[in-house]
């Protein structure tokens, strides 16, 4: 008897949850047409012999293209939308001349284990691992904080 009421216990708790999760998804999916619908005021198609390109165009400069996956443009357009007129600006060369430095930095590391003579084996190796550190505590500072606060802080 026991065990009956604890399978239908937890039976109804995952009926519960069922409905919930169902209820969930459609606001969402509600809210997601919702958005999805003003990127369909700003599409443009091209049929080409490789099948259609759907884009959307807008801001002014040079043409960034985000390819996506099956997720659709309006994702790549997100994905864009704080890069419209300045993604030139200072704050990302800044951010591309760190990145370019501290990979050359691996890569000069990785390289010079054949280049330094055997008492300093070990020198280099430390240098790489120091330059990836560096190279992805500044990134991990872009990703959560933002470049913004990057610029601000070092």
């Amino acid at each position: 008897m026991k065990k009956k009421k604890v399978i239908m216990i937890i039976s109804g708790i995952l009926v519960v949850l069922a409905v919930v999760i169902a209820i969930k998804f459609n606001l969402e999916l509600k809210k997601a047409s919702a958005r999805f619908e003003t990127y369909q005021n700003k599409v443009e198609t091209i049929e080409t012999s490789y099948g259609r390109i759907v884009y959307i165009d807008e801001g002014e400069g040079e043409v960034i293209l985000s390819c996506h996956d099956i997720c659709g443009y309006d994702q790549a357009y997100d994905t864009l939308a704080d890069k419209t007129d300045d993604y030139r600006e200072k704050k990302y060369v800044s951010m591309a001349v760190l990145a370019t430095i501290s990979l050359s930095s691996m890569l000069i590391g990785a390289i010079g284990t054949g280049l330094v003579p055997i008492d300093y084996f070990g020198v280099t190796e430390r240098f790489s691992v120091f330059a990836a550190t560096a190279f992805t505590a500044i990134l991990g500072l872009y990703v959560f904080y933002g470049i913004d606060y990057l610029e601000k802080k070092v």
